[in-house]
């Protein structure tokens, strides 16, 4: 489901920066919004903190 944001980021970047390559454009998206930015280790999917 997340594709279409993808490639709609990876649109505007292409727009911003033309000359980028396909694997430059990867590794741009993989810095700006990769796992390391996504700490989900306590993220319960609603369930109060307790449980």
């Amino acid at each position: 489901m997340a594709t279409p944001h993808v490639a709609g980021v990876a649109a505007l970047v292409l727009n911003a920066n033309p000359t980028l390559t396909p694997p430059q454009v990867k590794l741009w998206l993989s810095i700006e919004y990769g796992e390391s930015h996504w700490d989900l280790t306590n993220f319960l999917f609603g369930l109060p903190p307790d449980l």
